[in-house]
């Protein structure tokens, strides 16, 4: 006699569909992924800037989001303690001033613009980098990351000097800069400058 194998829905009946159903949606609501409460304009984009010049980031609430805290700080190790810099201005990067406001988002306002100003006398550097943190109404925190680099008007692009170098080479191009890359590589030449006379 031949066994059967396979499983038969008809056996169910309209109970046993109502529970699979149940456990099924139960099982979708377990496994899913929670999602950020805002979004963020300009996030992980590398934003360049003049002395003088100024740069806004806008942060929206998210679809299906009740609402959000979102505020700004540095993402540096020098401001977030993690590395002893001695002498290290924790609250602004130099040359910059930030929004140091915090915005609650909800479905009456569910936008804020947060604010980057050069000063007119800042160095060519960067980029810098701050978090756009976002914490929900369950108290988790999300952070996405902004990037700004000050330019002086008659520089070259460093992408277009690296690709000039590369094409010498025989290499292909880089087709964008990579902000994070280029964030860490800021700070050790902040390093190396200031220990240059340990490191030298």
């Amino acid at each position: 006699m031949e066994r059967k194998t396979m499983f038969s829905f008809q056996r169910l009946g309209p109970l046993g569909f109502l529970t699979l159903a149940l456990l099924l949606s139960a099982c979708q609501s377990l496994f899913q992924v929670p999602k950020p409460p805002v979004e963020v304009q300009g996030a992980g984009v590398l934003l360049e800037a003049l002395p003088g010049d100024s740069r806004q980031v806008a942060v929206r609430l998210a679809q299906g989001a009740e609402g959000a805290e979102v505020f700004l700080r540095l993402a540096d190790p020098c401001a977030k303690g993690t590395a002893s810099c001695p002498g290290w201005d924790a609250s602004r990067y130099p040359g910059v001033e930030h929004t140091r406001e915090r915005f609650v988002l909800s479905a009456t306002e569910p936008q804020a613009t947060f604010t980057f100003t050069v000063s007119g006398d800042a160095l060519p550097q960067g980029p810098f980098k701050w978090e756009v943190v976002a914490v929900d109404g369950a108290g988790k925190e999300w952070t996405f990351p902004v990037y700004l680099r000050i330019r002086q008007s008659q520089d070259e692009p460093p992408l277009e000097v690296m690709n000039r170098w590369r094409a010498w080479a025989g290499l292909r191009p880089f087709a964008r800069e990579d902000a994070e890359r280029s964030f860490e590589c800021w700070q050790y030449g902040r390093y190396a400058v200031l220990n240059r006379d340990v490191i030298g």
